[in-house]
């Protein structure tokens, strides 16, 4: 056994947990159920339920960050053999290298559309992209 825990497909993609991932997620929520505790005495027990939440967030985004890697490789018709999460992220488990420079760019760079999209996308009127460029300038 090599630590990962299958937990199912997602979109025909067999996915796994590694078992460092339960300590990043135990840290994590420590980390945050303490500090809103702290901060918010009026939370009382719920500041950990919302540390859990967030570390299960934290996840959430490194699953589709992964998955868009392998949404890239399947369009490109390179077979994706897993997707692990662990403690230091995740890892897309590709059957082969893509076939040229220019298709491995698109696998590395196509990510950050899944990736920024909240930022871009986060309200139909008022995009968080302009509040941004407003804040902290066109650098």
């Amino acid at each position: 056994m090599n630590g990962n825990l299958r937990v199912g497909n997602l979109f025909g993609i067999p996915f796994y947990i590694n078992l460092s991932w339960f300590l990043v997620l135990g840290l994590v929520t420590w980390d945050y159920g303490s500090e809103l505790g702290f901060s918010f005495p009026q939370l009382g027990g719920s500041a950990w339920i919302l540390g859990l939440a967030a570390a299960l967030m934290l996840f959430a985004s490194v699953l589709a960050h992964e998955l868009g890697h392998s949404f890239v490789a399947i369009r490109q018709g390179i077979p994706v053999n897993s997707i692990t999460l662990f403690i230091f992220g995740g890892l897309a488990s590709l059957g082969e290298e893509s076939k040229t420079p220019g298709d491995a760019f698109w696998v590395r760079s196509r990510v950050r559309l899944v990736q920024h999209y909240p930022i871009w996308y986060s309200h139909p009127r008022q995009p968080v992209w302009r509040n941004y460029r407003r804040t902290c300038g066109n650098h």
